[in-house]
């Protein structure tokens, strides 16, 4: 048995806790589903170099959800930068969250940016999977 996966609405009245843990953090914004999330630093990196990138907050989702972080859709047109990981499931055991990028040309990623953005996805009950032969 294994747990399946679905964008539900978020239950009215369910609260996601977060806190600005960096100075140059900023709080998230939110639009729609997605909420968008910005870098806590400046940083300069070299063509084909990755760097795990820190968010500034660490966020409290609520039980029974999971955030999934996607990139936004300018940031290569900006700062010529990918998510390492493409579209990714937010694993931060200590709260803090960041964000992995490679960058396919030199560039410099100032504090404040806006590279990516997420929404969560509601765990479901167990799911049975049954082979079959067709």
């Amino acid at each position: 048995m294994v747990g399946a996966l679905s964008i539900l609405p978020i239950k009215k009245g369910d609260i996601m806790k977060i806190k600005i843990i960096k100075e140059g953090g900023r709080f998230p914004e939110r639009h729609g589903n997605l909420i968008d999330l910005f870098t806590s630093e400046q940083i300069y990196l070299q063509q084909g170099e990755d760097f795990i990138m820190p968010l500034g907050v660490a966020v409290k989702v609520p039980d029974g959800y999971f955030p999934v972080m996607f990139q936004k859709r300018d940031s290569f047109r900006k700062y010529g930068v990918l998510l390492a990981s493409g579209t990714s499931i937010v694993d931060a055991e200590d709260g803090a969250w960041s964000v992995h990028v490679v960058a396919l040309r030199e560039t410099i990623i100032p504090e404040g940016a806006c590279l990516c953005q997420f929404t969560l996805f509601r765990k479901e009950e167990e799911l049975d999977l049954i082979e079959v032969e067709t």
